[in-house]
Order: C-alpha cells, then sequence, then structure tokens
C-alpha cells in the first residue's frame, strides 16, 4: 500500500497515551514526527468533544508544522456537509449498529478526501465485536459494507504502520 492522506480519529491520540491498549506502539509510532511522511486530517472540535486530550492534539499539530508534515483540520460543518449526502448510507450503517460519532468521524474523513481512516474503534469493523469476550473470528459487515460503498479503507494503527513505517 502506498501512503495515502490519512485520516485520525480520536481514539489514535487517546490510546498513544494509554501502554496497556494493544494498539499503544502503533499509535505512538503514528505520531512520531520523524517518521510521518503523510498527509493526516483530523476533527479537532471532534477531538474536543470526545476526549480531555485535545490540548495533546493540539500540541501534536504544532509539532507536523514546525516539522514539515502536512497536517489539516476537518470541521464539523465540512462533516455535516458531506454527511447529507449520504443518508441512504447513515441508515444502511444504523441498522448494523454504526452511528453517533463515528459516523460523524467517517464523514469527515470523506469531506477531506482520505483514502484511509485510522482507528482503533471496534465499531468500524462491526459493532457487535464489543458484546463478544474476545470472538475467535471478529466480525466485519460494518467495514465491507463501509469500503464497498465509500472510497475510503478502514486499518487499525498497527496495519498502517505495516504499511507506511519501513
Amino acid at each position: 500500500m502506498s501512503v495515502s492522506p490519512t485520516y485520525y480519529d480520536t481514539c489514535v491520540f487517546l490510546e498513544s497515551l494509554n501502554p496497556d491498549h494493544a494498539e499503544y506502539e502503533p499509535c505512538q509510532q503514528l505520531l512520531d514526527v520523524t517518521v510521518i511522511s503523510w498527509r493526516i486530517h483530523y476533527c479537532a472540535e471532534l477531538c474536543a468533544a470526545e476526549a480531555t486530550a485535545i490540548e495533546y492534539v493540539s500540541k501534536f499539530e504544532i509539532h507536523c508544522i514546525a516539522n514539515g508534515i502536512d497536517i489539516q483540520r476537518v470541521t464539523l460543518v465540512q462533516a455535516k456537509t458531506t454527511a447529507k449526502s449520504h443518508q441512504a448510507l447513515k441508515k444502511q450503517l444504523r441498522l448494523l449498529g454504526f452511528a453517533g460519532r463515528d459516523w460523524t468521524h467517517l464523514m469527515a474523513a470523506i469531506a477531506s478526501s482520505s483514502d484511509a481512516l485510522c482507528t482503533t474503534d471496534q465499531d468500524f469493523w462491526d459493532p457487535a465485536n464489543k458484546a463478544k469476550d474476545k470472538p475467535k473470528k471478529k466480525g466485519v459487515k460494518v467495514l465491507r459494507h463501509i469500503e464497498r460503498t465509500l472510497p475510503i479503507h478502514i486499518y487499525l494503527p498497527s496495519e498502517l504502520v505495516a504499511a507506511y513505517i519501513p
């Protein structure tokens, strides 16, 4: 996979601060300005609404700019404007259990023309995965529906690290 514009869900920032999370190290690597060679998109308004990590995200943005990394904010207005043209998809995904801020992150990624959305949120694969206690096989019905319908791919941080960082 070539390096592509990538949208970061809030959880990428949060899990980079949580050493107990399985994706902790990949999240840290994706925020290391010495290795980033791709354009990053994120929604500061969603980060502020979802977590207290907005100061951390703001510092990351400053480090990116200082190191010549192309980082761009996507606004909620842009995400909501994009969402208006995808109401049928929203209904389909809601039936699969996908809604709320996850939908807004997805629309922000589409509004930014990102090729990839990086997240640790299992709702992007299948919300039923959260109810299962370490299932043998994780569901992917939401992921498949999103990737068949929209011009974007959903990745775990560890998958992006494997693809983006030599």
